[in-house]
């Protein structure tokens, strides 16, 4: 049995690479009535889904996962992806009457990102039993909200450490929802702007929130990552990179602190780890097709945070 679960999103993404800057396209006073179109530069189709990214990660590092997704009926490629990978596909759930959910990611100059999801088979809820008692994380991330919900009050329920990354499903999610997971949750997993989103939505501010998890990981891009406890806030650095792609940066980061944790590392070693496994993300496009080895990690983790490696 996996000490990992991760709950999530498997997808076919289509990543379209617009060479222009958004800004530059919208006009703050047309917001209400909006009609933009972008010349695409280049379309990739990728392996991709935070739960198929972060398990990704994780194997490049060494580490097994259970991941409760469900895949539709063009899940062949998928599958052999995963398992060519050293991916565990046990525990995914297939739907034959729906495709495999679908995100199409456009990414401009400055790495901002437009991602239109349609969900497909991901949409059902998870109907498998799976015992999360002995588990040592449950990673909640982007899926449908019923998986979202159940699993991080099942995690709850047993005593399991839960990292809750609403992400894109801030939106889907209500008030009620947002502010019972997050109560549930050993620590809250966002970016700097969907940290304003939760706050906004559920009227909790950050100490509110600091009040019930552990933790607060806050990624900053290339400004590196924010440490928020009820003690301290602290800030790790990114690790420099040429960035090709930010598709998956996040997931890569989740999956590098995810491995420190359970490794027993601090959190700023955690996110040292993360950080790195990151770096390696942009630079390659995509959310599964970087490949450094554990000598390429060691060596960027050091010239950037002049520590060794802690794995």
């Amino acid at each position: 049995m996996n000490q990992i679960v991760l709950v999530g999103s498997l997808a076919y993404d289509r990543i379209l690479s617009f060479s222009g800057s958004f800004s530059e396209h919208f006009l703050p006073e047309k917001l209400h009535q909006l009609s933009v179109g972008f010349l695409i530069d280049t379309v990739k189709q990728e392996f991709g889904g935070t739960a198929g990214n972060i398990s990704y990660s994780l194997s490049l590092l060494g580490h097994s996962s259970d991941i409760v997704a469900t895949l539709g009926s063009d899940r062949a490629p998928y599958i052999a992806h995963l398992e060519k990978n050293r991916i565990g596909t046990e525990t995914i759930s297939t739907a034959e009457e729906l495709l495999t959910a679908g995100a199409y990611i456009i990414s401009d100059s400055k790495n901002n990102q437009i991602t239109p999801f349609a969900p497909g088979a991901g949409g059902i809820p998870y109907t498998r039993e799976l015992d999360l008692s002995s588990r040592k994380v449950v990673l909640v991330s982007p899926t449908n909200k019923e998986d979202m919900l159940l699993f991080v009050e099942k995690a709850h329920g047993v005593g399991v450490t839960c990292f809750f990354d609403p992400g894109q499903q801030i939106p889907a999610l209500s008030k009620e929802e947002l502010q019972r997971a997050i109560s549930f949750s050993t620590a809250l997993f966002v970016n700097d702007y969907e940290l304003a989103l939760v706050l906004e939505k559920t009227g909790l501010t950050e100490q509110d929130i600091l009040d019930q998890v552990d933790f607060l990981i806050v990624t900053l891009g290339s400004e590196g990552v924010r440490i928020a406890t009820k003690e301290n806030d602290t800030r790790i650095p990114a690790v420099s990179a040429v960035a090709v792609d930010p598709t998956g940066a996040g997931d890569a980061f989740r999956a590098g602190f995810v491995v420190g944790h359970v490794s027993g590392l601090s959190l700023e070693l955690s996110s040292k780890v993360g950080a790195t496994v990151a770096a390696y993300a942009v630079e390659a496009h995509g959310g599964q097709n970087h490949l450094p080895s554990t000598e390429d990690l060691s060596g960027r983790f050091t010239a950037s945070y002049g520590e060794a490696w802690p794995l």
